[in-house]
C-alpha cells in the first residue's frame, strides 16, 4: 500500500530539505577544509586532531545526505566552492597557531550552522535528535584540538 502526503506536508518536507542541505553544504566545505589543513601539518598530534573533525564531518554528511533523501529530495551541495568557512578563514598554515585559529573560526560557523537547524520550529523530534548528536560530536571533536592545544603549551 502507497501512501500519499497531503501538499502541506511535501512543502514542510521540501523546507526541511532545503535547511539539511544548506547544513550539508557547510560540513562538505569543512571537511575539504580540515583534510587541507591536516595535510599542511607538520605536527602529528595536530594532523590526528584536525584529521578526526574531517573524519567526523564525513560521517554526518553520509547521515544528513541520508536523512534528505529519506524526505523524498535529491541531497544537493556544492563540493567545490568555499562560501561558509574557508572564504573568511585561510586553510594556509605553517604553524600550529594558524591550525588554532582555523579550527576556532570554523568552529562557530558549523556550531551556528547547526542551531539554526535545532532552532527551526518545523524540525520534527527523531530529526532534531539526529542533529543533537552531529552538534555534541561536532563540540566534542572541537575539544579534542582545544585539548591538543592546551597540552602543548603546557
Amino acid at each position: 500500500m502507497q501512501t500519499t502526503i497531503s501538499p502541506g506536508q511535501s512543502i514542510r518536507q521540501r523546507y526541511v530539505a532545503e535547511k539539511l542541505n544548506s547544513l550539508l553544504d557547510v560540513m562538505h566545505e569543512s571537511k575539504r577544509g580540515y583534510e587541507k589543513i591536516a595535510s599542511q601539518s607538520s605536527d602529528r598530534n595536530f594532523q590526528r586532531a584536525v584529521g578526526s573533525l574531517a573524519l567526523e564531518c564525513g560521517q554526518y554528511i553520509n547521515e544528513l545526505a541520508n536523512q534528505i533523501m529519506s524526505l523524498g529530495i535529491k541531497p544537493i551541495s556544492d563540493r567545490t566552492k568555499d562560501k561558509y568557512i574557508w572564504n573568511q578563514i585561510s586553510t594556509k598554515v605553517e604553524k600550529e597557531d594558524d591550525i588554532l585559529k582555523a579550527c576556532y573560526g570554523s568552529e562557530r560557523i558549523i556550531l551556528k550552522a547547526y542551531r539554526d537547524v535545532l532552532n527551526d520550529p518545523s524540525v520534527l523530534h527523531p530529526l532534531r535528535q539526529m542533529i543533537t548528536y552531529q552538534l555534541n560530536g561536532m563540540k566534542y571533536a572541537f575539544v579534542k584540538v582545544k585539548l591538543l592545544n592546551t597540552a602543548i603549551h603546557l
